[in-house]
């Protein structure tokens, strides 16, 4: 596949799964964001990690908003893997004084937007899984089911001491007991 390619071209490629575009897109993207974490003091791992993570913002932009990147495709990826970086390694590292030489251009701005947005994301799901893991087993038991879609009929089957007449009750009561515990939480406000 040649560098013919178009932002609009590449953009459609990744968020429809088209492997050859998502192949030539990591090819041509993926070393930057290799060298640019190991520069700064990442892993190969974390590169990957990175890479992902920005893959799926750029998809998750696409459907929420329409969005086309200001500047390149690249450039925009490249940007949320700078902030994404960033963000984590300042989270690990909040001492270390590592000077980022910070440009502030049309791309970077939108790449610091989408990063906020899933930094935000992770900080709520962070907030959920811990107040889940603070429920007593049979509510974690019965809520999970009950997320994946599991009637009500095969859960009693599941969750043992449980009558299909009072596993609805039983789930509301731990479905309130994990939302007050998350609106309890001190962050909860901040991530509202």
């Amino acid at each position: 596949m040649g560098t013919s390619l178009t932002d609009e071209r590449i953009i459609a490629g990744i968020c429809s799964g088209d492997r050859k575009i998502i192949h030539w897109f990591y090819e041509q993207v993926f070393p930057v964001v290799n060298r640019f974490v190991k520069d700064h003091q990442g892993t190969g791992q974390d590169a990957h990690d990175l890479f992902q993570d920005a893959l799926l913002i750029l998809y998750k932009k696409k459907y929420q908003d329409d969005f086309t990147p200001q500047g390149s495709v690249k450039d925009y990826l490249l940007g949320v893997c700078r902030k994404l970086w960033y963000r984590k390694y300042r989270k690990h590292h909040p001492d270390d004084m590592l000077v980022w030489d910070d440009i502030e251009d049309p791309v970077a701005a939108d790449a610091e937007l989408a990063a906020d947005e899933i930094a935000k994301e992770d900080e709520k799901y962070a907030l959920y899984l811990r107040h889940f893991s603070r429920l007593e087993k049979t509510c974690r038991e019965i809520l999970a089911l009950f997320f994946r879609g599991i009637g009500y009929e095969e859960m009693s089957r599941r969750v043992k001491g449980y009558s299909l007449h009072y596993l609805p009750r039983k789930k509301q009561k731990c479905f309130k007991k994990l939302v007050d515990g998350i609106r309890q939480d001190p962050s909860f406000k901040r991530l509202s």
